[in-house]
């Protein structure tokens, strides 16, 4: 079979090592700086997706600690839909563990993963007009969770 890499993947606020040949494309990352102790929020261990000949994430590992903020950057077509999918359940990996707050994913479930308390804000046009952008992602969190509408710090 002939076997094909996507364009790079890129996560910044991270540092790592990757390989790239045809045959292995892994990305290993973990943290910045240190921890100071925060519980580590999300956790990818060799996770792996393919369609067809092109590896879409081959052998991604991270670590997401509580308090951090990440970005996942690269061109169309370089794993980085996929990489969030497999975090937020709505992608199955070929290979790899999911972890959320310690927990493991087991099941490829959007409704999972928000259980085990991880929400995914897409980049599409589907936000509610006249809400700011701190309530429109409080939308998708338990409505006990919820701070009263109109209530919200701007």
């Amino acid at each position: 079979m002939n076997e094909r890499k996507g364009p790079d993947l890129t996560l910044v606020g991270l540092q790592g090592d990757r390989e790239d040949s045809d045959e292995n494309m892994e990305t290993n990352v973990s943290a910045i700086g240190e921890s100071g102790g925060a519980p580590t929020v999300l956790s990818l261990r060799g996770v792996s997706k393919r369609y067809g000949p092109v590896h879409a994430n081959n052998n991604v590992s991270l670590d997401v600690l509580a308090g951090e903020i990440h970005a996942v950057l690269g061109e169309n077509g370089s794993g980085k839909s996929t990489l969030l999918g497999i975090a937020s359940g709505t992608v199955v990996p070929d290979d790899g563990v999911v972890e959320i707050a310690g927990e493991p994913l087991t099941t490829a479930s959007a409704k999972a993963a928000m259980d085990l308390g991880l929400g995914m804000a897409y980049q599409t046009m589907t936000e509610v007009i006249g809400l700011s952008v701190a309530e429109n992602l409080f939308l998708a969190a338990p409505p006990s969770e919820r701070p009263k509408y109109g209530r919200m710090e701007p």
